[in-house]
């Protein structure tokens, strides 16, 4: 299957404000962050090329699992089949491995950005990589969604020097309900 930018679906103010309020605290300074998460995973052969970075893992979280993932499928009008639900942390000079969320066609990521007030000169851009070579940049923004299909290849962009703090988002991994 072949993809294009179009794909690629942005979101802006994708949940109302008081359950993005939520989500921010849920993500904050003093969360459960823990380091050592990687885009690929430990049995990937090119595992040791990882860059490290933060993570929050949801999947105990009823707010997060249950709450937005009804939130998600009423708002993008599909039934998901929840995988996994974390948030991703990067500081400067910590991006991502290319790689994908899932083999299927049905597979489909959401992903969300947390943090408020994003200048495109600190980086952070999330990179999609399509068909051979083409790349689509998207840009962090405040409580913009991004749902793509999981099978494209894409990474974190790094942040800059110019940023100083934690680069929040939050992946729903999904399957499109059949």
């Amino acid at each position: 299957m072949t993809y294009t930018t179009d794909d690629v679906k942005e979101y802006f103010d994708f949940f109302d404000q008081e359950d993005f309020e939520e989500i921010q605290g849920k993500t904050g300074y003093g969360s459960r962050w823990t380091f050592g998460h990687t885009s690929l995973g430990k049995g990937h052969p090119e595992y040791h090329t990882n860059t490290p970075f933060w993570k929050i893992d949801f999947a105990e979280d009823s707010f997060v699992c249950d709450h937005l993932l009804n939130k998600i499928q009423k708002k993008l009008n599909t039934r998901f089949r929840l995988q996994h639900a974390y948030a991703n942390g990067h500081t400067f000079g910590q991006d991502g491995s290319i790689h994908v969320d899932a083999q299927t066609d049905n597979g489909r990521t959401l992903l969300l950005y947390v943090n408020p007030k994003w200048h495109p000169m600190l980086g952070g851009e999330t990179n999609f990589y399509i068909n051979d070579g083409g790349v689509h940049g998207v840009f962090p923004k405040e409580n913009k969604a991004v749902l793509f299909p999981g099978k494209i290849p894409h990474c974190a962009a790094p942040c800059t020097r110019h940023f100083k703090g934690l680069r929040v988002t939050v992946a729903w991994k999904l399957f499109i309900d059949d």
